[in-house]
């Protein structure tokens, strides 16, 4: 399946530059919904809108999540999101990768215990763990921290993705 190169630039924020945004958009609210720019703004200041996610993955990409093998690097406010709402939109399997185990076992408890799980696996905190799972997975988000610095390597090398 060739994935549609996507339109436009979609943007997400996890704490800490959240609370910041939230100051200064108060103040603006009004003028911010005259534009149609609130909701993005309060989805960059609360958190990820599950609905808007799935939709914006099935516009970009051209397809949905639905029947999809997903992997999220990344078990924080935006991946916690992302992996709720792939689950409830029917991805078939669901791979968490977390710096710190922790996080990532503590989404898949909360995943298992909803109404219609999909299998929850936790993978491994070590780089050859999260290749490989990438190289199994159809969907590969990424909601991690890792890049909001200089100089910091990729979480994945070019060689967890195949092609396609």
């Amino acid at each position: 399946m060739q994935a549609k190169r996507p339109r436009g630039m979609k943007a997400s924020m996890d704490s800490p530059l959240r609370s910041s945004i939230r100051q200064w958009m108060r103040p603006l609210r009004n003028g911010l919904k005259a534009y149609g720019a609130l909701l993005l703004i309060h989805t960059l200041a609360w958190g990820i809108d599950p609905e808007s996610f799935l939709r914006s993955f099935e516009e970009d990409f051209g397809c949905p999540v639905k029947g999809k093998s997903v992997m999220v690097l990344g078990c924080g406010g935006a991946g916690r999101a992302v992996a709720i709402a792939c689950a409830m939109a029917g991805a078939t399997h669901l791979r968490l990768a977390n710096r710190t185990d922790a996080r990532a076992k503590a989404l898949a408890a909360f995943l298992h215990a909803m109404p219609a799980p999909c299998p929850v696996d936790v993978v491994e905190s070590s780089p050859a763990a999260w290749q490989e799972t990438a190289k199994a997975s159809d969907v590969i988000l990424h909601a991690s921290s890792v890049g909001l610095h200089a100089n910091e390597p990729p979480l994945l090398d070019s060689t967890a993705f195949r092609p396609g």
